[in-house]
């Protein structure tokens, strides 16, 4: 019934089963909490997939899912804007779900969430070992945007440059490309406002 509920775009409903699921059950409550957060998410109720995932990674911790519990309330602060207990939840994925299919995600999200705190210099850091780490290759584009803009903040414009072009030409259909053409246009727009009034 859930899945049918799903089909015909129901989340809310869906949820409501699962969450039912979990409170009947008298065994593993994690499965049918983690398919609650799902469809509650995309349902738009972020507040009651919080509680879903909450009651799996500190009930459940153990149990297979856990790991996208504990990340997707990484994701939901991070998009929430609050970055330090983002940084918390992907820094206990890492620690705790070592080989989490997440784990690439979410060392990139704690860098990310860094850099979004000001924290450039570790921000910088943290991005610069993500670009030699296999788990994050396939994100390896968004690295090095965020390798650049590191840079940028700390006014290191030519050493930014470099990477907005590397990007450009390694990873052209990247969703980034447009923010590092734009840089890189604002780059040479300083440097040729800055050439003229030396020559004056």
């Amino acid at each position: 019934l859930a899945r049918r509920l799903i089909d015909l775009s129901r989340y809310a409903q869906a949820a409501s089963l699962y969450e039912t699921g979990a409170a009947k059950t008298t065994g593993d409550k994690a499965w049918y909490l983690i398919q609650a957060g799902r469809n509650r998410i995309s349902e738009g109720n972020r507040t009651k997939a919080v509680g879903d995932f909450n009651a799996v990674a500190s009930g459940y911790s153990g149990s297979p899912g856990a790991d996208e519990a504990v990340f997707s309330l990484a994701t939901i602060s991070e998009d929430s804007g609050d970055f330090k207990k983002a940084r918390s939840l992907y820094s206990r994925l890492a620690a705790d779900y070592p080989f989490s299919p997440y784990l690439g995600l979410a060392l990139l999200g704690d860098a990310r969430a860094a850099f979004k705190t000001g924290d450039f210099k570790s921000a910088g850091a943290a991005f610069e070992a993500l670009s030699s780490n296999p788990a994050s290759a396939q994100h390896a584009d968004e690295i090095l945007f965020y390798r650049a803009e590191t840079l940028r903040f700390q006014l290191k414009n030519k050493e930014a440059s470099k990477l907005y072009t590397q990007l450009c030409d390694q990873y052209p259909e990247s969703r980034f490309v447009n923010d590092s053409l734009n840089r890189l246009l604002f780059f040479e727009d300083t440097a040729d406002a800055d050439s003229i009034q030396v020559q004056a």
